[in-house]
């Protein structure tokens, strides 16, 4: 595999068109407070069981993890963001899909801080779901899906692909830490989920790069 490059010029692509039902807005996390980094740090375990997510602690995970702070053109014509995970040249190419219990999946827009209702044409959420039950049983688990777009990197850089795994890992470590810090359940699988993109027409775009089951602390 060939070290990644930044091009003499940007490369302009055109973006994945994601087609939307209902929106849901999400609320800025309120009195929120968190242990120290070295507490959490020490006690994170991957934990297989869960329970229901709630509208709060969805919210709050995504908002401590991949919500757009600042977005701005760079001076290649480049739009780059400030998210609380890093990425290969600020820009961002993971989506983050959440399929839920009741079998919808919702795209998150980081840049409102909402969920986007992705139609059951683009990917199905139940198919999806019950091959993550092979692995680990979720049963009341939200799973969560990170989807790639290769050409938002390939934009900016030459030999691209690692550029691109690196930053979902990073945004799989965001989810685990904070998971953690919030009093929440995250396993990751070794499933990348690119094999329902391929089913749908999205597939020449997106390109499927992890899975994780996140979820209430059963008491």
């Amino acid at each position: 595999m060939f070290d990644p490059i930044p091009r003499d010029f940007a490369v302009r692509t055109e973006r994945f068109n994601w087609q939307f039902g209902e929106k849901l807005t999400l609320k800025k996390p309120a009195n929120i407070t968190f242990d120290s980094i070295d507490q959490i740090i020490d006690r994170r375990r991957t934990r297989r069981e869960f329970g229901k997510l709630s509208e709060s602690q969805k919210n709050t995970l995504l908002w401590y993890t991949s919500r757009t702070i600042i977005s701005e053109i760079d001076s290649n014509g480049l739009e780059v963001q400030h998210r609380p995970a890093p990425s290969a040249g600020a820009l961002h190419p993971i989506h983050i899909l959440i399929h839920t219990p009741e079998n919808q999946c919702y795209k998150y827009l980081s840049e409102e801080h909402s969920l986007g209702l992705c139609s059951s044409d683009f990917i199905n959420s139940k198919a999806i779901r019950h091959k993550a039950d092979e692995l680990v049983i979720g049963e009341l688990g939200t799973l969560i899906q990170l989807v790639a777009e290769p050409a938002i990197t390939m934009s900016k850089y030459k030999h691209a692909k690692s550029l691109i795994y690196r930053d979902a890992g990073v945004v799989l470590g965001y989810l685990s830490i904070v998971s953690e810090g919030l009093g929440l359940n995250l396993c990751a699988l070794g499933l990348t989920g690119d094999s329902f993109l391929r089913k749908s027409n999205s597939h020449s775009q997106l390109t499927g790069v992890g899975l994780a089951w996140v979820g209430s602390r059963p008491s």
